[in-house]
């Protein structure tokens, strides 16, 4: 049986975003961090990766359609705090509790594990994430700006 687990979230904030995937099951796509004095209050483990099992008494453990996914989105949005959430470890989270054993050497040094991304929607409303990378490489400021030195009078 999967790791499972309570999150209780008592402010209306929640802090996470959440994706239907093309399996119909429901999981964390970013969490935001509920620091001291943040508006986002929410008790227990949640992490990018993990599964949805149940939210707000939604039952989210088979697959679901988009249309059941969009009411049940507005039935998590409206629910009454504290909510609870019955959330699966996902692979991330199990790697990490696995890993509190002694790291081998060949790891990389965490700052060359970590990618930046953002979220954007498509048109017909996926979320999709994209490397910030990517993003910056075709949004860049200087791409924009045209340098005054072009033009020869």
């Amino acid at each position: 049986e999967e790791d499972e687990n309570k999150v209780v979230f008592q402010s209306q904030a929640m802090g996470i975003r959440l994706k239907r995937g093309e399996d119909g099951f429901v999981r964390v796509v970013s969490v935001t961090q509920s620091a001291l004095g943040s508006s986002i209050d929410r008790v227990g483990a949640i992490e990018p990766g993990d599964t949805i099992k149940e939210a707000a008494g939604i039952d989210l453990r088979s697959p679901i359609t988009n249309s059941e996914w969009g009411e049940a989105v507005t039935q998590i949005r409206h629910a009454p705090r504290p909510m609870t959430f019955i959330v699966a470890a996902g692979p991330e989270r199990k790697s990490k509790q696995e890993s509190s054993k002694p790291a081998s050497s060949s790891a990389l040094p965490p700052s060359q594990n970590v990618v930046e991304y953002n979220l954007s929607k498509t048109s017909d409303g996926e979320q999709v994430l994209k490397s910030v990378r990517e993003y910056r490489r075709h949004h860049s400021p200087e791409r924009l700006v045209k340098s005054p030195n072009h033009r020869k009078y």
